[in-house]
């Protein structure tokens, strides 16, 4: 048999090699976002172990998630002046490399501008493809020639692009798999590392080797599978849930498999407020967890019109004084989750004696888990007074005797007066909602009647805030009513009240 040509003549296609007399090295895999490879002959899709009826086979294949990169690897032993080709099983050439540099003069136009080596590298004997931006067309046979100094090998693997579905941590998802009905349906749902997720035959769910760690958060949709669905709802989802999960699905007309690969991100969203050196309020709508980041968009809204649109994962909105009350959505397409912060400019409180209150008013039932925060506003202090955790409150010492939780378990501050005065602000969290209040307590200590003679002796006026000021004035306001009566008692009659 007439061997291939080495590296001093190889650099044309047509080749076929049919042994290796280069020392080939095991190829390692990577793993992970955005450049993942997962070779399914490293586990069983399935197993043939008791009675269960599984199939039995095993494939050799990579598996590449759509629209992200992916690294084919091809390890060999160095031996210099090194050429590489790689190409598909049906004869595209995907990429080349000769003369220590790329040649891609050849190359098929699928692949233009979608492949590269490592070069630095190369002469370590890496002779891996990195494809980017992963189409279902890429699905094929991958063959890696490399001939050196030393001699040549060539390598295969398939590759089979997968779409990847993305669910939010502690909710939960759907994923997809349809077969054409056939009655006497059998399904097997697994993943790439062989735990039995979900199994069913036999008219009905077979969960005694399920494995614990979905025990109870399962199912199917046991009214559609006669109609060929075979989908998995899977509750509460956790991080240890990322896999590729695997369905097969037998029936009377035959059988098939499914692949796709689920990633589990956690989005934390939140609406916060601040005070800049001007004394304006902002208010910040943002998303804390950037794993979705491209797939974020955030919208304001005033009386239900939308004003501003962003495609950011953080936006603000400066608060001016007619403000009453807007709000910003922000959704992550990836995982098709909404969420909304609320703000509202409350009625201010300018009457003694008034309550101010603070709790989830619209909470839907009243098991409705929130969480409220109060905080007290003075100038450019600000001091949180009061907190609930659903029923469970906790009240700062100096508001321990006064603040009281009434009957819709809302915080409530009774019996204000002047030494009250300030800002309040309620911040109010659930699953899908957060709002903020803000409630301007304002109130004003009136002398409640006016004293004159022929002339006015004294006016009505609001009393200073601190106790000092109201103490000096009262005593000035003493000795005044003392003058008006020793002049007439009628000079008491009630004149106004403001």
């Amino acid at each position: 048999m007439t061997s291939p040509p080495v590296s001093s003549n190889s650099r044309g296609f047509g080749y076929s090699p049919s042994m290796h007399s280069v020392e080939k090295s095991t190829p390692s895999y990577s793993s992970g976002l955005g450049g993942a490879i997962y070779k399914s002959s490293d586990v069983r899709a399935h197993d043939c172990e008791g009675n269960e009826p599984l199939p039995c086979h095993q494939t050799d294949a990579l598996l590449g998630e759509q629209n992200k990169n992916v690294t084919l690897p091809c390890s060999f032993k160095p031996g210099g002046n090194e050429v590489i080709h790689w190409t598909t099983g049906d004869k595209k050439n995907v990429h080349s490399y000769y003369g220590t540099m790329d040649q891609l003069q050849n190359q098929d136009k699928e692949y233009s501008g979608r492949t590269s080596l490592f070069p630095n590298e190369i002469s370590k004997g890496n002779a891996s493809l990195q494809i980017m931006g992963l189409k279902k067309s890429d699905e094929n046979t991958y063959i890696c020639y490399v001939s050196t100094n030393a001699g040549y090998m060539e390598d295969k693997m398939d590759l089979q692009v997968i779409d990847a579905l993305f669910g939010e941590q502690n909710k939960n998802v759907i994923l997809p798999c349809f077969f054409k009905p056939g009655g006497n349906e059998v399904i097997h749902w697994t993943t790439s590392n062989n735990k039995k997720v979900h199994s069913y035959y036999g008219t009905m769910d077979q969960l005694q080797n399920q494995d614990k760690e979905y025990s109870g958060r399962t199912s199917l949709f046991l009214n559609e599978i006669s109609k060929g669905n075979a989908s998995l709802h899977i509750l509460g989802l956790k991080k240890s849930d990322e896999n590729t999960y695997i369905c097969y699905v037998s029936t009377n007309a035959g059988n098939m498999e499914d692949k796709m690969d689920l990633r589990v991100i956690d989005v934390q969203y939140t609406m916060e407020y601040k005070w800049d050196e001007n004394g304006l309020l902002n208010v910040i709508c943002s998303v804390l967890n950037a794993s979705c980041s491209e797939n974020i968009s955030i919208k304001w809204y005033v009386n239900d019109q939308k004003f501003k649109e962003e495609q950011v994962t953080s936006s603000s909105y400066t608060v001016r004084s007619d403000s009453l009350k807007f709000r910003c959505t922000i959704e992550c397409s990836i995982v098709q989750s909404s969420w909304t912060g609320t703000w509202t400019k409350k009625e201010p409180i300018i009457e003694k004696d008034d309550s101010v209150t603070c709790g989830c008013n619209f909470c839907k039932t009243a098991n409705t888990d929130f969480y409220a925060k109060w905080h007290r506003r003075q100038e450019t202090n600000e001091m949180t007074i009061a907190s609930i955790n659903n029923l469970k409150p906790n009240i700062s010492t100096a508001y321990e005797k006064r603040i009281k939780i009434n009957e819709k378990h809302n915080l409530n501050l009774p019996k204000l007066n002047a030494n009250d005065n300030g800002i309040y602000i309620c911040l109010i969290e659930t699953e899908q909602l957060k709002t903020i209040e803000m409630t301007s307590v304002n109130i004003t200590v009136h002398k409640g009647y006016a004293v004159s003679t022929e002339h006015t002796v004294l006016e009505t006026a609001s009393l200073p805030a601190s106790r000092s000021a109201q103490e000096a004035e009262l005593k000035a306001l003493a000795q005044a009513c003392h003058q008006a009566t020793a002049l007439t008692a009628a000079a008491y009659a009630p004149r106004h009240r403001s």
